[in-house]
């Protein structure tokens, strides 16, 4: 089946004609997609034929041509995603274990990565979808769950193969989404039902060879019941007003009031590549010196010209032969070179300033996107923001804040699923006990932040539990318990670690574990203190500002370990050995 036909089906009218046939659905309504789906797609595919298509008159024909794009709608997509959402994304849960076992079953699953896919998707063609499946559940002869072992699976889904059925207070609640599987389409239909909770319609459409059209499958399809109110799918859209389609209550995509200058970057982008096309140099040489060949063509004996120079360089070409004046001479120099001056620099500004207007109009602030040339910087990705752009920073922000609630929103009904279908179990986990820790260290100085933190908690202007919460992800309870944890050990070999009988590995190794000093946080830890060893007061930076705070707050913890005033220097020996 070819790319084209299986883009071309129209999916909405199909899934408009299941939802009337259904009793309760007679007749109702459907949102359905929106018409700007075609021109949105087309762009971020790179190629719109209304704009990139266009026909030259040459010297005897006409000849189709195609403008060159900078396809950069799909890097708009891209950028958004790696800016609001990004595998370095952390979710935090109510306990340490639960953490670690939704952050394993996620990861396990590539859900950040499929939740930075959706977001591209979204993004560049107005809406994505993360659709969640549970597949293999054991069932008994009269089709009741029989052992709840079954597997979640997840799904990204572009704007063309969603049709949102219905839409509350802006809010997609019902919808069909459409996935191929190699002989036959499927059309899952989350809908709805009179207990407010959702139940999934699996419906097949084979491919009918003769009418080239999907026909239902004759089998009745599947439904199953969740028992949940919560949706098994997650919209991702960008969070701003429909401008377009003033009347739809459907979303568009970040760039679509951007098209014109979209479209006015293509335009100097294509003459930016003719310009060196038709600029480059040529040499034309005439067929007086080349040699002429015999040779048999149609079995008529002619001649051919063959030349004496290097058959594969296209800058030089043979003319045929030339015209001559009256009085026998040529009227042609054996070898003429041809090729101007480029103006490539003119067309490169044209290009950064339509890039910089971009740029703005997308909220990123000024001169984000660029090509290299003259003073403009080279191309900008995501990882290279200026951290001082505040523009670009409130954007992004503003976003995070739109997609939080959805995600978190999903991530439970994820837990709950997992909990219900299979043999895995996340913890009775509630969507107040889920925190979202977004990744910004394109925005901050992370290193230098923890460093200040860090000084914080020396100066006891930050406790320790505050310092774990803002940077291990920790809450403030789970926090108190992994000092109290710790508190002993690091009591323990402080001293060793001031009198250099211990190294910073050893000591984070046997404070936090031989696990945690490989991580990115304990190799942070260890550079830390060893600086510390060698710029500051050891008794003071580290030891005080840790166990004294450790023992007033625990009392029961062991007290013989004495700590020294903070203008004092450690004074405790130790016996110098290797530990």
């Amino acid at each position: 089946m070819s790319n084209k036909n299986k883009n071309s089906y129209d999916f909405e009218s199909i899934a408009k004609s299941y939802v009337n046939s259904l009793p309760d659905r007679r007749n109702d309504c459907i949102e359905g997609q929106s018409t700007y789906l075609p021109l949105w797609y087309a762009w971020w595919k790179g190629h719109d034929p209304d704009f990139h298509d266009y026909y030259i008159r040459t010297l005897f024909d006409k000849k189709k041509m195609t403008k060159k794009s900078m396809h950069l709608v799909k890097q708009i997509g891209e950028d958004h995603a790696d800016l609001i959402c990004n595998e370095r994304m952390k979710i935090v849960s109510d306990t340490e274990k639960n953490t670690d076992d939704l952050e394993k079953f996620l990861t396990k699953k590539g859900m950040f990565t499929k939740l930075n896919k959706a977001v591209e998707l979204g993004y560049a063609l107005s809406m994505a979808a993360i659709v969640m499946s549970v597949k293999g559940i054991s069932a008994s002869n009269e089709g009741q769950i029989a052992a709840y072992d079954g597997t979640v699976n997840f799904d990204i889904l572009g704007a063309k193969y969603i049709i949102p059925i219905t839409i509350d207070h802006d809010e997609i609640t019902e919808a069909c989404f459409v996935s191929y599987n190699t002989n036959y389409y499927n059309f899952v239909f989350h809908l709805l039902n009179e207990k407010d909770e959702y139940d999934i319609h699996t419906i097949k459409y084979a491919l009918n060879a003769n009418t080239n059209k999907l026909v239902r499958s004759k089998d009745a399809g599947e439904i199953f019941h969740t028992k949940s109110t919560n949706k098994w799918f997650m919209m991702v859209s960008p969070p701003v007003a429909n401008n377009i389609d003033p009347d739809s209550n459907l979303p568009i995509p970040i760039w679509a009031n951007a098209l014109d200058l979209i479209k006015s970057l293509d335009n100097k982008y294509n003459v930016y590549d003719d310009e060196f096309a038709l600029g480059r140099k040529r040499i034309f040489v005439s067929s007086r010196i080349a040699a002429r060949v015999p040779v048999i063509v149609n079995g008529v004996l002619t001649t051919k010209t063959e030349q004496y120079f290097d058959p594969n360089d296209t800058a030089i070409n043979i003319l045929p032969e030339e015209e001559t004046k009256g009085d026998g001479s040529a009227s042609f120099n054996k070898i003429q070179e041809t090729g101007g001056e480029l103006r490539e620099q003119p067309i490169r500004d044209g290009i950064n300033e339509e890039l910089n207007l971009i740029s703005q109009k997308l909220h990123f602030g000024k001169d984000y996107y660029s090509i290299s040339g003259g003073s403009s910087r080279p191309l900008q990705t995501a990882t290279a923001v200026n951290a001082m752009n505040m523009t670009l920073v409130r954007t992004i922000r503003n976003y995070q804040t739109d997609l939080e609630p959805k995600a978190l929103s999903f991530f439970q009904s994820i837990i709950e699923t997992v909990n219900a279908f299979t043999e895995e179990n996340l913890g009775d986990v509630k969507i107040n006990d889920l925190k979202i820790v977004f990744e910004d260290s394109i925005f901050e100085d992370k290193d230098a932040i923890q460093e200040r933190d860090r000084k914080d908690v020396a100066a006891g202007l930050m406790s320790p539990e505050e310092y774990r919460a803002k940077h291990m992800g920790e809450d403030k309870d789970t926090a108190s318990l992994s000092m109290q944890k710790y508190g002993l050990k690091i009591n323990q070999f402080l001293q060793a670690l001031s009198s250099g009988a211990m190294s910073p590995e050893k000591f984070i190794a046997v404070s936090y574990g031989e696990n945690y000093v490989k991580t990115e946080e304990g190799k942070t830890e260890v550079e830390y203190i060893r600086n510390a060893i060698e710029n500051m007061n050891m008794g003071y930076e580290l030891y005080n500002s840790q166990a004294d705070l450790i023992k007033g707050q625990n009392p029961n913890l062991p007290q013989d370990v004495k700590t020294t005033h903070p203008d004092e220097p450690i004074k405790t020996k130790v016996e110098a050995k290797v530990v």
